[in-house]
């Protein structure tokens, strides 16, 4: 990528052409301006100095859209400078039945509690754990995952 190409390219984004755009205006690819950017180190620096400049300009943009009165602009403002304060949460609980706690049980899990509670099937339950089950388990135990 030659030094002119790399003129163009910032000048397209300072317009505001976006970064695919810009590649695609004159002749390159993203692939193509990110290798350029690895081997020049000041039209890196060029280029995300532009992008964070640009940046700027809309944030300011947006903080005086929001000091002229717009409640979206300063719904946005606040919600993304001041997040503790802000910050849009929901709290969703559930429960189950009359407030008690969620049951899930499977057909699988039911089966397998059948199997478990009939001695002719017991010893199959108990192998399909040790070899299905368990081993998770056993992964989970290993990895420091379980809150165990």
């Amino acid at each position: 990528m030659n030094s002119a190409d790399k003129k163009a390219y910032l000048a397209l984004l300072g317009e505001g052409m976006t970064k695919s755009r810009a590649a695609m205006e004159i002749g390159m690819t993203n692939m193509g301006i990110a290798e350029a950017m690895k081997t020049d180190r000041r039209f890196f620096e060029d280029v995300h100095q532009l992008l964070a400049t640009m940046t700027d300009d809309v944030e300011q943009a947006l903080y005086a859209t929001a000091l002229r009165g717009n409640v979206e602009a300063q719904k946005f403002w606040l919600t993304n400078r001041d997040q503790e304060n802000w910050a849009n949460r929901s709290r969703v609980e559930h429960t189950g039945r009359n407030g008690g706690p969620i049951e899930i049980a499977t057909q699988a899990t039911l089966a397998l509690k059948t199997m478990l509670l009939d001695r002719d099937t017991r010893e199959l339950a108990v192998d399909y754990i040790d070899a299905e089950l368990a081993p998770v388990k056993a992964l989970e135990l290993e990895s420091g995952d379980s809150a165990a």
